[in-house]
């Protein structure tokens, strides 16, 4: 299995207001049109931007990363949390790691 703790090291977390209650705790702008029935980080124990980075940081470092890769990044990246709850990022941004 590949060693991804460098790439954990550059991640960042650029999330979407869309699946946040309270997107300003992550620093984001609340959408201006919220659509219904999005998943929310917020019904599994995320509360904050570092709180969301930490999980997917340690997703990468087990390899729970899909095979599509855009450069050195993965598209998507997988956790879970303490409680058991799936979690899923997307690639935003190959030149950042966002």
């Amino acid at each position: 299995m590949q060693h991804y703790s460098d790439l954990a090291e550059q991640i960042r977390y650029g999330g979407n207001p869309e699946h946040k209650m309270n997107p300003g705790q992550f620093g984001l702008t609340p959408p201006s049109g919220p659509r219904p029935g999005k998943s929310l980080c917020d019904t599994v124990g995320i509360f904050s931007r570092e709180d969301a980075l930490k999980h997917f940081k340690l997703g990468l470092c087990k390899g729970l990363i899909s095979d599509r890769f855009n450069g050195q990044w993965p598209q998507n990246i997988w956790s879970v949390t303490e409680d058991g709850y799936p979690l899923e990022a997307q690639l935003e941004n190959p030149m950042t790691g966002t």
